[in-house]
């Protein structure tokens, strides 16, 4: 005969079960989604660009991107799926403390490494003939960047860990969660993360502005030398335009990647703010999109990891190429790539 704990624990995780199949399994199957992409996409990713016979400074930004991303397709979305599959009964604080505070590291260092990014093509369209950036010199930021995004992630040991959770619904069932501590710490910090991404995205937004206002000027003052030439010849004007033409492609690649990254934000911080701002009016717009509906929206941030490969193989016909290759039988992919980008 069972006794009461026991019965207990197994009301509590039938109850669990039902609502996973309820409001966990779409969400579930939306984040498995995400991860195989990531995983496959971000691992061409280093595959392509870390087999390169030259790198310059764009493949070091990309694979830095890349492996940040790999990373969070292979560590933290599993995790999620746990959290959400075991939304009532998860009971491991360390676990809970360390993933909640690698994925905010990783949030930190996606945005600083874009903002990097826009700083180097910046650097590289707008001031093409002063010092770039020396491979030192990135290894040496991106260190820093590793640091500050600790740093930044610390106040989730405060925040977050394993809280209790009542059923409305089921008042004698309590069970426990990785959630939030302390909502008002929470709720300032999250503040403070919306504030420093706003301030991220604008130098951004500044850089890719004033790189798109050089390369408007040289389009129209290469259409008016190539108007001036009744015959066009190879020489090294066009050699620097097509060197200039590699670069453009390589800025777009990243101008694209950075708005899809900030776009994917948006859902989680609108939602946060209303949160913060009327708990009605939070509560009614979850109604209507249903809980399901609600995290995947909360977790459309996980984009940010899944897109760069995609806007890579749009954008980039020599990587798409080699993508090609690489899923083509016997397509020679362990060979080195030699590729102009």
């Amino acid at each position: 005969m069972m006794n009461s704990s026991s019965l207990f624990d197994l009301d509590l995780s039938v109850y669990e079960w039902h609502h996973y199949q309820e409001n966990g399994q779409a969400v579930v199957a939306y984040l498995v989604i995400l991860m195989v992409i990531g995983i496959v996409g971000n691992g061409h990713v280093l595959l392509v660009y870390g087999r390169a016979r030259t790198k310059l400074n764009y493949h070091i930004f990309v694979m830095a991107l890349a492996i940040n991303d790999f990373t969070a397709c292979t560590i933290i979305l599993p995790n999620e799926i746990t959290y959400i599959r075991y939304n009532f009964t998860y009971k491991n604080g360390v676990t809970c403390k360390l993933f909640c505070f690698l994925s905010c590291t990783l949030v930190f260092t996606s945005m600083l490494l874009l903002m990097l990014t826009g700083y180097e093509r910046y650097r590289r369209i707008c001031t093409p003939y002063k010092e770039q950036l020396t491979r030192k010199t990135i290894f040496i930021v991106f260190a820093a960047v590793s640091g500050i995004s600790c740093l930044l992630s610390t106040p989730v040991f405060v925040t977050y860990g394993i809280v209790d959770t009542v059923m409305a619904e089921h008042p004698y069932l309590n069970g426990t969660k990785c959630g939030i501590l302390d909502d008002t710490l929470t709720y300032a910090y999250f503040g403070a993360i919306l504030l420093t991404g706003t301030i991220i995205f604008t130098f951004i937004g500044a850089g890719y502005f004033m790189i798109a206002r050089v390369l408007i000027r040289q389009k129209r003052y290469t259409l008016k030398t190539q108007s001036n030439k009744t015959k066009f010849k190879p020489t090294s004007h066009s050699v620097r335009f097509q060197n200039n033409s590699i670069a453009i492609r390589n800025t777009i690649s990243l101008m694209l990647v950075s708005v899809v990254s900030y776009l994917g934000s948006i859902p989680l911080f609108i939602l946060v703010l209303l949160k913060f701002a009327d708990e009605d009016v939070f509560a009614r717009a979850i109604q209507g999109l249903g809980q399901a509906g609600t995290e995947i929206l909360m977790k459309g941030y996980f984009i940010n990891n899944v897109v760069n490969p995609i806007v890579y193989i749009i954008v980039d016909t020599q990587f798409r190429e080699r993508v090609r290759v690489s899923i083509w039988p016997f397509g020679g992919f362990f060979v080195s790539v030699d590729i102009d980008i």
